[in-house]
This record gives structure tokens, C-alpha cells and sequence, in this order.
């Protein structure tokens, strides 16, 4: 018995150390790379015949894009290829999921704008060069990395020719490119103009692709860059509503928004127009936004709602210009919004009436919520005050209400859901004298 004992354990012990060998060898050559190890995209621009044409490992690939990183199973769905982001906080992460979604990121790399940010001073240059050279050194062998978004807008709201600007961005995109050859570098501005472009002529020889930024005037780029002796391939890298800045105003100062039937129109006249029109310069686009944000109301860019993320008729548009065909379920539409307050100067703790008319083309029961904000956000955050107390009544399609007690500027939204994903809205601003 004891001889049977002294024989066995030494067996137990060699399989047990062979199994861990095994088990450790598995391990390395199975084991999933890091973004340094792993073998990254390349990504080329060609021209011929003073067409341009971008290849993504090897295969022509038109932007078919949008601005965001939430709803990545929809874009792919209706036929996006690629999201835009305008910073590198948590790339990683994102590049990852795109990836995963059989998605391309343009990896947006944040520089500072020149109206903060003094572009003569060295040491503060240097260190922002460094940070970013940092993000390209970290992702650049990203399986889904498209191009580099290097800067948003750097020139809004300050001296659009500023040579060191330039100058500076210019040394970082060259920089950018002995690091990581395999990638073309994009700026994108906010619009165009001849002293701008000049600038960027000048100063930037660098840039790979000319980003541009532009809402109301956006059927008129390809027009204005060819007038303006741009050569270069270009993207309309935010594209969608009028902007609240060039939109009609009422009396105080509101900006009137369109309700999202309106918005889905021009999202799919402009990318007919503006993009698809112009491929051989236009290396495609990102449209804004997918997901939402608060900028002027909840809902201006916004192409989902808030809390239910529900998708407005401007994702059905996208689905159309990338597709060719609705998707299977379609938002529901707004054909009239109506209030006795609205565009209105109105007493305090009056009352007011309003009704929308909708209609949805795959016959959904249709349900109707509505809202009365402030039209400014609450101090340090990014979201209005809600007034259910002044609901009066809702029935379906039409509301009775009274206006809030305190004086000030107010919108009374209305959501259109189909119960099915897909909802619409429209607003309308009054003031409480």
C-alpha cells in the first residue's frame, strides 16, 4: 500500500505540471494583443485625374459618418460606416466598439482655441504638442483608426489668419506623420471664408484633408472651396438643422427651431446635395448629432431624445441617403404645431391652449407627452427646469396649460412617440411678461 502511494504522487504531480504548461503556452500564443501590438489600419488618399478617392486597407471607402459614439448598432443598420469624435477621452474604449461594430472613427485629437490660447507661447505649445503626440503614439496601430481629427473650430470666435496658429498646427500634423505614416491628418474649421483659407494655404501645407463645419450654408460648400481655390480633398464634418445662430428670432431674441419632420427634409436634401453630389473631392461626412446634447434647446441637434432614446426622423433620413431605402420602421411626422402663447408676450398664470397634428405612415398607435421649460439652463448644468405643475390637461394630441408665475423666456415642447423606438417633436418659445 505504501509502495502504490510512493509511485502515484510523483505521476499526480508531472500531469499536473504538464498541464500548466500547456495551460501557460495556450496563454501566450493566444493571448489578444495591446493597441501597440495589434496590426493597424491603413488608411490612404490617391489621386487621379484631380479625383480623390480614399482607400481604407487597400479598398475605396466613402465617409458615410456621423458625429457620436452612442447607438453604434443603428448607424451600422442604416449603413453608416464611421463616427467622429472631438477629443481622444476614452479612445480606447471607443475605437474598440467601433471595431467591434465593423465601424471606422475619425479620432478626434482636441488643441485649444486660439481665442484662449496664446499660439506665440512656446512652452504652452510644446506642452499641448506633447499630449497629442501622446494619443498617436498610443492608438495609431487602432484596427478601426480612420484619420486624425486634429482640432475643432481652433479658429471661432478669433483671428481666423493667425499665422502662429497655423504655423503651430502645421508642425504638430507633420510631427503626427513620421509617427504614424499609415493615417491622413484632417482640421476642421467652422465654416470658410477666403481670409481663412488663405491662412490655411499658407501656413498649413500639412493638412491632408480640409474638414468643414457648416449648417445653413451647407449646400454651398463645394461651390464656395472651388471660388476659394481649395484643391485638396475635403469632408463636411458637421452637417444638419439651420443652426440656432442663423435661425429667425422672435422679438426677445429666441431662436425659432424647426420641428424634426422639418429637419429630417433638409438632413437628406443636404447630404444629396452637398455630399454625394461631389464624390471625387468629397471624401464623405459626418452628419451632427447622433445621440443628443443640450445646445440651445434639448432637442436642436439632437438626432435622439433624451431618456427614452428614441430616434427622430433625421436617423430615417441618414438611413435613406446611405441605403437608398426607409428603414423597416419609420418615425412618426409632424404636420402642424399650434399654441395661442406661442412667438407670445403672455401674462403670468394665464391660460393657453395648443395641439399638434401628427401622422405615422406604419399606422402605430400614437402617444403624446409634453413640457413646459425654461428656456435657460440651470446655472452650472446643461439642462432647463421642467414645469409639470403647469399642465393643465392633456388629451392626446391637444393640451391646455398655464404659463409658468415667473417672467421670463419659456418653450412648450411636444413628443410624438410610435411605441415602437422612433418618435418626433417640435417647440415653440413664448415669454411670460
Amino acid at each position: 500500500m505504501n509502495s502504490q502511494k510512493s509511485i502515484r504522487w510523483p505521476l499526480i504531480l508531472m500531469t499536473g505540471m504538464l498541464v500548466i504548461l500547456i495551460t501557460g503556452l495556450g496563454f501566450v500564443f493566444n493571448r489578444k494583443p495591446n493597441n501597440s501590438e495589434e496590426k493597424g489600419s491603413s488608411v490612404k488618399i490617391i489621386k487621379s485625374d484631380n479625383h480623390y478617392q480614399l482607400l481604407y486597407n487597400g479598398e475605396p471607402y466613402f465617409v458615410k459618418g456621423a458625429g457620436g459614439n452612442s447607438h453604434l448598432d443603428l448607424l451600422k443598420k442604416a449603413g453608416g460606416n464611421s463616427i467622429r469624435t472631438w477629443g481622444a477621452d476614452h479612445a480606447g474604449k471607443i475605437l474598440d466598439e467601433a471595431n467591434s461594430h465593423g465601424l471606422t472613427v475619425t479620432l478626434g485629437l482636441w488643441l485649444r482655441h486660439e481665442s484662449d490660447f496664446d499660439y506665440n507661447n512656446t512652452s504652452a505649445v510644446k506642452k499641448q504638442q506633447e499630449k497629442i503626440l501622446s494619443y498617436v503614439k498610443k492608438y495609431k496601430n487602432a484596427p478601426a483608426l480612420l484619420v486624425w481629427g486634429l482640432g475643432n473650430e481652433i479658429e471661432l470666435g478669433s483671428n481666423p489668419a493667425n499665422a502662429s496658429m497655423w504655423k503651430a498646427v502645421n508642425r504638430l500634423a507633420g510631427d503626427i506623420k513620421k509617427i504614424d505614416p499609415n493615417h491622413p491628418v484632417m482640421t476642421v474649421v467652422a465654416e470658410i471664408n477666403r481670409k481663412k483659407l488663405d491662412a490655411i494655404k499658407k501656413y498649413y501645407p500639412n493638412i491632408d484633408i480640409l474638414g468643414v463645419n457648416s449648417y445653413g450654408p451647407a449646400l454651398t460648400v463645394a461651390g464656395r472651396l472651388h471660388d476659394l481655390g481649395w484643391a485638396k480633398p475635403y469632408m463636411l464634418t458637421e452637417f444638419g438643422p439651420v443652426g440656432w445662430w442663423e435661425s429667425p428670432k422672435t422679438s426677445w431674441g429666441a431662436p425659432i427651431e424647426a420641428n424634426s419632420t422639418v429637419k429630417e427634409g433638409r438632413y437628406l436634401s443636404d447630404y444629396e446635395t452637398a455630399v454625394a453630389s461631389h464624390k471625387g473631392w468629397i471624401l464623405g461626412s459626418y452628419v451632427f448629432l447622433w445621440g443628443h446634447k443640450w445646445e440651445q434647446t434639448s432637442t436642436w441637434f439632437s438626432m435622439f431624445l433624451p431618456k427614452s432614446e428614441a430616434a427622430l426622423g433625421t436617423v430615417d433620413a441618414m438611413s435613406i441617403a446611405w441605403k437608398g431605402n426607409k428603414p423597416e420602421n419609420s418615425a412618426p411626422g409632424i404636420i402642424s404645431f399650434h399654441s395661442d402663447a406661442g412667438l407670445m408676450k403672455i401674462s403670468a398664470g394665464s391660460i393657453h391652449h395648443a395641439r399638434v397634428q401628427s401622422r405615422d405612415i406604419d399606422q402605430d398607435t400614437l402617444h403624446y407627452q409634453w413640457e413646459i421649460r425654461s428656456e435657460k439652463p440651470v446655472k452650472g448644468n446643461k439642462d432647463t427646469i421642467v414645469y409639470p405643475q403647469d399642465i393643465i390637461s392633456q388629451k392626446g394630441d391637444a393640451l391646455t396649460f398655464k404659463s409658468p408665475g415667473q417672467a421670463g423666456a419659456y418653450r412648450l415642447f411636444v413628443y410624438v412617440f410610435d411605441g415602437k423606438g422612433k418618435a418626433a417633436t417640435a417647440n415653440v418659445p413664448f415669454y411670460v411678461k
